[in-house]
C-alpha cells in the first residue's frame, strides 16, 4: 500500500487522505464498515473501522495539524478500551501514532511521521479489515468465544457500547438489521405464492391489522431501501419490517435474560455456547463448513427452548414466525436470509447486557424502534415516564402471578410482552 501523506496538510486534507487509506486497508463503505460521528455527536471516536463481524478493528482520531497528539492519547485510550478495538490510530497529519490493545492496556506500536509512513506503509498493514466467513465453523467458534471474554458492556444509553449497539440495529441498509429487513422481504415475496402458512399469515395481517400507506406516508428511513411505493409494495415492506423487528427483539431479549442469569438457572450454557453447539451439529464432518441455514435452525431452537422454559408468550409461535417456512424458498433466498440472520446474531452476541437494568434497556428499545416507523406501522407507545409507576408495582410480587393486557394489534402485543419481560426478568434470578 502506498500513501501520499505529507507534512503541512490542513484538517480537510487529512480527512480526505485517510479515506483513501481506509479503502487501501480493505474497508469499503461509509456507514457499513467505516463509521463516523452521527450528526457531529461529541464523545465518540472520529472513525470506527469494522471487521465483517461488526467487531471494531481500529479507532481513528484525527486532529488539527497544530495540535499536540500527546494531549489526546487518553481520549484514544478510553475509546479503544471501552469499544474493545484491536488498534488505535492518532494523527494530526504531520505525525502518526499507532497503538495495539493488550487487555485493558494500549501499547504503542510506533510513533512515526506522515512522510515516513508514506514511504513505507507496511507498519499499518495489521490494521487491515478482517473477514469472518460465517460458514466456517472454526472461525465462528474463535470469534464467539472471544466475544464471551470481551463483550461490549452496556451500562447506559449514552455510553460508547450503546452507541455501537444502536448503530448495529439502526434501520439503515448498511446495518446488520437493515440487511435482515431486506432479506426478510425477499424471503416473503418468494414464499407468498408457494407457502400456505406464509400466505395465510400475511393475508390475515393484511386484512386485520395492516395500515394503508401511500408513497407520501413512507418514513424517510424506508426510502433509503429499494422500496416499491405502491400500496401492496409498502404493505410487503411493513410486514417484513415487523417480522425482522420481532425476530431481532426476541434475540436481544434472550441475550439480556441470559446475561442476567449469572447462576445459570435458565440454561447451563450461555447463548454463545448454545449457538455454537447447534451450529456444530450442522457442520460438515470433514470440511467444518456450515450451511447458511444453520443459523436459522439455531435461532428456531433457541426460541423453542425459551418458549418452554421462560416467557412462553414472547417466544410462542405466531403469525410473525412465518419465516420458519424458509425451507420452501429457493436456495438463493435461503442463503441470503441465513447470512442476514448470522450477521445479526454475531453482532448481538458481542454485547454484554449484565449491567444494563430497567429503564436503561427500555430507552435502548425506544431508540431502536424508529419513531417515524412506529407511526407508519400504526403503533403508538406510552412514554417511559407514564408507564413507570404501573411497572414499579410489580416489585413486590412473587413469581406466582399473571399479567393481562389487551391490544388490537399482535405486533404491539408482542412488543408489550417483551417490554414486560425486560422489567420482570429480575424476579426470576
Amino acid at each position: 500500500m502506498h500513501v501520499s501523506l505529507r507534512a503541512g496538510m490542513n484538517e480537510d486534507d487529512i480527512e480526505r487522505l485517510f479515506g483513501d487509506i481506509y479503502v487501501a486497508l480493505g474497508y469499503t463503505k461509509v456507514a457499513k464498515d467505516i463509521l463516523g460521528k452521527r450528526g457531529g455527536k461529541s464523545g465518540i471516536p472520529d472513525v470506527r473501522l469494522l471487521n465483517s463481524d461488526e467487531s471494531i478493528q481500529v479507532i481513528v482520531e484525527l486532529k488539527k495539524p497544530s495540535e499536540n497528539l500527546a494531549d489526546h492519547e487518553n481520549q484514544l485510550f478510553r475509546y479503544v478500551r471501552d469499544l474493545k478495538a484491536r488498534y488505535g490510530l492518532l494523527s494530526n497529519g504531520a505525525d502518526v501514532w499507532l497503538y495495539r490493545r493488550n487487555g485493558l492496556a494500549l501499547e504503542p506500536i510506533t510513533k512515526t511521521t506522515s512522510a515516513a509512513l508514506g514511504e513505507d506503509a507496511s507498519v499499518i498493514q495489521n490494521f487491515a479489515k478482517e473477514t469472518l466467513e460465517p460458514t466456517d465453523f472454526a472461525q465462528v467458534r474463535v470469534r464467539l468465544l472471544e466475544a464471551q471474554q470481551e463483550g461490549l458492556v452496556l451500562t447506559d444509553v449514552s455510553g460508547l457500547p450503546a452507541e455501537q449497539f444502536l448503530t448495529a440495529f439502526a434501520l439503515l441498509p448498511e446495518s446488520p438489521f437493515g440487511e435482515l429487513v431486506e432479506s426478510t422481504q425477499a424471503l416473503l415475496l418468494e414464499l407468498l405464492p408457494s407457502s400456505d402458512f406464509v400466505g395465510g399469515a400475511y393475508e390475515f395481517w393484511q386484512k386485520t391489522y395492516a395500515r394503508e400507506l401511500s408513497s407520501k406516508d413512507a418514513p424517510r428511513a424506508w426510502t433509503k431501501f429499494p422500496l416499491d411505493t405502491t400500496k401492496e409494495g409498502l404493505q410487503h415492506f411493513s410486514f417484513a419490517l415487523e417480522t425482522a423487528y420481532l425476530l431481532s427483539a426476541r434475540l436481544i431479549l434472550a441475550k439480556a435474560i441470559q446475561d442476567h442469569d449469572k447462576d445459570r438457572r435458565i440454561s447451563a450454557k450461555p447463548i454463545a455456547e448454545r449457538f455454537l453447539s447447534d451450529l456444530e451439529s450442522h457442520a460438515d464432518d470433514r470440511s467444518g463448513r456450515l450451511a447458511e441455514t444453520a443459523y436459522l435452525s439455531a435461532t428456531e431452537n433457541l426460541f423453542n427452548r425459551y418458549a418452554t422454559s421462560l416467557f412462553t408468550s414472547v417466544y410462542a409461535q405466531d403469525l410473525f414466525d412465518w419465516w420458519r417456512d424458509f425451507g420452501d424458498a429457493s436456495a438463493q433466498a435461503q442463503r441470503r436470509f441465513g447470512l442476514a440472520v448470522s450477521r445479526t446474531v454475531l453482532s448481538l452476541l458481542r454485547f454484554d447486557f449484565s449491567e444494563l437494568e430497567g429503564d436503561l434497556l427500555g430507552e435502548l428499545y425506544q431508540s431502536y424502534f424508529d419513531p417515524e416507523t412506529r407511526k407508519a406501522l400504526g403503533e403508538f407507545y406510552t412514554p417511559p415516564n407514564a408507564g413507570r409507576d404501573p411497572v414499579e408495582t410489580l416489585d413486590g410480587i412473587t413469581k406466582e402471578f399473571r399479567l393481562v393486557a389487551f391490544d388490537v394489534n399482535p405486533f404491539a402485543v408482542l412488543i408489550a410482552r417483551i417490554s414486560a419481560a425486560r422489567h420482570t426478568k429480575t424476579l426470576f434470578f
